[in-house]
């Protein structure tokens, strides 16, 4: 089972500009590190913090999910002590409020939830 569910999460289905599970698992958790610690809180984060990793194993892709949840609490804590209103510097968007940000931040990880549950979908077609 494990093999085929490696194999599932690394497949490609056959739509244009298609991602893999993998890499859009990767993606919203990197994004959602990046817009959450780097927009909203300015700390430094690496440039590829939120590039799709086509490669990722799903035990790599449960590690990242759990850093991810505990660096979010030890953000949470910390925004729950600033105004919302507070505007911070955002990539491309310039000054946006922190109230924006975490909203824009969720909106991000929701789309991606319904593109992996497209391509899930996609994936399942293609082998019936």
């Amino acid at each position: 089972m494990s093999d085929t569910r490696e194999q599932l999460i690394h497949a490609r289905p056959h739509a244009p500009e298609a991602n893999t599970l993998a890499g859009i698992a990767t993606h919203t958790l990197g994004a959602a590190r990046e817009h959450v610690l780097g927009w909203a809180l300015g700390r430094p984060l690496a440039d590829d913090i939120d590039r799709f990793d086509d490669d990722a194993t799903i035990q790599a892709i449960l590690d990242l999910a759990e850093a991810v949840r505990d660096d979010m609490a030890a953000a949470f804590d910390e925004l729950s002590l600033m105004p919302l209103e507070t505007l911070v510097v955002t990539p491309g968007r310039g000054k946006q409020p922190i109230r924006s940000v975490l909203a824009w931040a969720m909106l991000h990880a929701a789309e991606h939830v319904g593109v992996a549950e497209l391509t899930s979908g996609l994936l399942a077609a293609s082998e019936a």
